[in-house]
Order: C-alpha cells, then structure tokens, then sequence
C-alpha cells in the first residue's frame, strides 16, 4: 500500500532528491527488502545520470547564450552532487543488495566486489557539508483535512529522519562486511570501533533499531577478528551476539486487545524483527567467510548460529501467529481507545464510514503479515 501511495505521487527527476525520503528505506526497516531495493534503483538511477543531464543543459547554455542560466546549473550540480539524500539512497540501495535472491556464495562475493572507496569513511566526510534539499512540508499535504493539527511523520515514521551520522553509519557498515569478506581483519578492527563511536555520539539522531544494529555488527566483527586470529577466545562475544538477535526476537504474551499491543507492533516489534534478521544474515556471511578460509573457529560458530537459527524461526513463527490470531480483530476494536500515539487517528477514523475503517485495519493486518512471511522467509533461506 505504501508503494501505491508512493506510485500515485508521479515522483520524477529532481522530485527524487525532494521526495524520496518518503519511502526509500521504509520498507527495508519493515523486512520488504527487495521492494524497497527497487525503489532505490530509480532514485540511484537519476542520480547516476544527473551528471550528464547537468552537463548538456551547461553546453546548451553556452551554445544559446543563456548565460544567467548557467550559475544556476552550476549550483544545482553542486547541490545534488552533495545531497544528504542522494547519499542516503545509495546507503539503502548497497544495505537492500545484501537481501537479493541468492546462496551464501552469492552474496559474499557481492560484498567482495563491494567498492568500499566509494563509500569511505572519514572524519572529514562527517562534517562534510551536505545539502537537505527533502520537502519534510509534503507531510501536511498528505495529511486528511481532518487531521491538519496531526503530525502525520507521528504515525508514519516512528524514527528520525536519516542525517549525516546515519550516512557514517550505512557507510561503514558494508565497508566492514567488505573487508570481512575480503579477511582484511586490520580494517575490520578499525571500522568497527569508529562505527561505534560514531552511534554513540549519534545518540537520538539514530533510531533504536540503528543502534541495534551497530551492536550487532559490532559484535560479528568482534568474533571475526578473534576467529581468525586463533589466539583469542570469542566466546563472550559470540554469546553477547545470540543475546542481541534474541531480545530483538522477543515476542510477548501480551493482551493483544490492548491499544498498546497495536502501537507497538507498528512501531517497534517488527522493526527490531527486521534488524535481528539483518544482523544474522550478516553473521551468516561471516560464517561461510570463516568456512571458507578453514578457520578452526568456524564450527563453534557454524554451531552458534544454527542453534539460534533454529529459536529465531520458533519466536518467529509465534509472531505469526500472535498476528494471525489476535491482531486483526483488535486493530478493529482499538480505533476509538485514546492512546498518546493514536488518539487524534482514532477519532478520525471513527469519522468514516464503517467500510473505510475496515479497509484501513485489513491494510494494517496485511502489511504486518507481509512483512512476518518475508522475514520468515529469509531465515528459512539462510540455513
């Protein structure tokens, strides 16, 4: 539903830079990988060939002596070459290929293939001046008339809008499973302590599911570095890892007719089931890298990860069923409970007739089915 919402915009050429943050990596924080890949390719697309678009309105410029013309092409080139989101797209699309079709081989030899350069990380890069050119206005056009006094960023995006720390983040996540992939463990060291630096001086600016995620990595890069090095035991850090893809897992008994228990499925639960997932695969990789150089390591941790394998599917599949047994029917119910987060939406939506609400819960339900079954999926696929 979001993509039609998305398709129904018309979003073209500069509209990419001003506009996509509406959806680019959304679906990728809610497991729809591969949609959210697609939708990325389009904004990489008119990024990549901005350049030669710029250029031929310069020579068409000079040619016609238009020159007033020509400052502003200029600054329009400087301004998309250094645009917070065109590097934001990027980020989404190289953390999306990680997720594409494909055996373990596959997709280690993606990361290998990796152009970490272009992604490099600095100091310098992080104070690098980048120009917010995303219309964050567009959300109060969205919005019901009904609803004007409602921040509908409240309800769609329940995390902060990507900055330059989460650039340094996405860039220096894929550099370390490069450089995992390619056994350089002296970058490997070294990125993962600046990665969490930078999440800790982030602080709010990233989500608590960015901040899980660096964990995660942090702690995969940990026991790389101290597998193949032989010497070093790893086995704090191979626990602290199934420690954090398990409480990331963690599915509740909760009162599922309790407005609560919606709000936080919408918010959170799935969201951190996403990174778990993202994390083991992530894990995944540098197990078969570990594998693959004969590392005496490798089986302890082949054995960690197919253990936790096997109770991440379990602790999935009783978020299935908390969806397909309880969910639907309370989404229905809840409409008119007041809740901080979904007081103003409520009333809303008790203003329309009763074939709309039930539209609206059954997209709700569909939505968060969808996102279970392709998580699912992909542990099943990750054996």
């Amino acid at each position: 539903r979001a993509r039609a919402i998305y398709d129904s915009l018309n979003i073209k050429n500069v509209q990419f830079d001003t506009l996509g943050f509406l959806i680019n990596g959304n679906g990728t924080s809610l497991g729809c990988y591969i949609q959210d890949l697609e939708l990325c390719y389009e904004g990489v697309n008119f990024y990549d060939g901005s350049g030669g678009r710029i250029s031929r309105g310069l020579e068409s410029s000079y040619n016609n002596e238009t020159y007033s013309n020509i400052t502003d092409f200029i600054e329009f080139r400087e301004n998309l070459k250094n645009s917070l989101q065109r590097k934001c797209t990027h980020r989404c699309a190289l953390r999306g290929e990680a997720f594409e079709p494909g055996n373990q081989a596959e997709i280690v030899a993606k990361w290998v293939e990796a152009n970490a350069d272009a992604i490099s990380y600095s100091d310098e890069a992080l104070e690098e001046k980048l120009y917010d050119n995303r219309d964050v206005g567009v959300m109060s056009l969205l919005t019901p008339v009904e609803m004007t006094k409602w921040n509908l960023e409240i309800l769609t995006r329940p995390t902060p809008l990507p900055g330059s720390a989460w650039v340094a983040v996405y860039s220096i996540i894929p550099q370390i499973m490069h450089y995992i992939a390619t056994s350089n463990v002296e970058y490997v060291e070294t990125l993962s302590k600046k990665l969490l630096m930078v999440a800790d001086d982030a602080g709010n600016s990233l989500s608590n599911q960015d901040h899980l995620l660096v964990r995660g990595v942090y702690q995969i890069a940990a026991i790389y570095s101290r597998a193949v090095d032989g010497s070093q035991s790893f086995d704090e850090q191979l626990s602290e890892l199934v420690d954090t893809i398990s409480e990331a897992l963690t599915v509740e008994a909760p009162d599922a007719d309790s407005p609560e228990t919606l709000a936080e499925m919408a918010s959170t639960t799935i969201r951190n089931a996403t990174v778990a997932t993202e994390i083991y695969i992530y894990a995944c990789s540098a197990r078969y890298v570990l594998n693959k150089q004969r590392s005496p390591s490798a089986k302890a941790v082949t054995l960690a990860i197919s253990q936790l394998r096997k109770s991440s599917l379990a602790k999935m599949s009783a978020l299935r069923s908390l969806l397909n047994n309880h969910m639907r029917g309370s989404i229905d119910k809840n409409w008119a409970t007041s809740t901080a987060t979904f007081d103003v939406p409520a009333k809303f939506m008790l203003s329309k007739r009763k074939y709309i609400v039930d539209g609206v819960a059954k997209s709700c339900f569909s939505g968060w089915s969808r996102s279970v079954k392709n998580l699912v999926q992909l542990w099943e696929q990750w054996s």
